[in-house]
């Protein structure tokens, strides 16, 4: 039998080449943009008639926060919006964005780059009766 063994080999080289390509799909699979999205919060605040009004209003308020998971730069991200009359918003951190007016009157929100681990905050701020589900699509 002598000092070399090939079944013993074999079974060596078939681990190690497993290992190494298990190690080489998780950095595959890891180094990519993960995209993900979320409702920071929604409240509605109302407000008291003033001056000869006879009711007050409500004004509604949430944020969304987009964040990019990946160990790579996301792209091309577009965040869409129904069309909603009087609809205000503002984006942190700011100058990262532009907007892009739908012909249905809808808006859309494009970032052309979100670098690793990066947070965005869009924060809307519209009036009742309109509510969150009613404003992002």
């Amino acid at each position: 039998m002598g000092f070399f063994d090939a079944a013993l080999l074999r079974t060596l080289l078939i681990a190690v080449f497993s290992a190494w390509l298990a190690v080489w799909f998780k950095d595959r699979w890891e180094r990519r943009p993960k995209l993900i999205a979320f409702l920071w919060h929604a409240v509605g605040v109302g407000v008291p008639p003033q001056g000869d009004a006879e009711q007050g209003f409500v004004v509604n308020v949430h944020s969304v926060v987009l964040r990019n998971n990946g160990r790579k730069p996301s792209t091309n991200v577009r965040l869409g919006h129904a069309p909603v009359a009087n609809l205000r918003y503002s984006v942190f951190p700011n100058g990262l964005h532009t907007e892009n007016r739908l012909p249905d009157g809808g808006l859309e929100i494009r970032f052309d780059r979100l670098a690793p681990t990066m947070d965005v905050t869009i924060t809307y701020l519209y009036f009742a009766p309109t509510l969150w589900q009613h404003v992002n699509t």
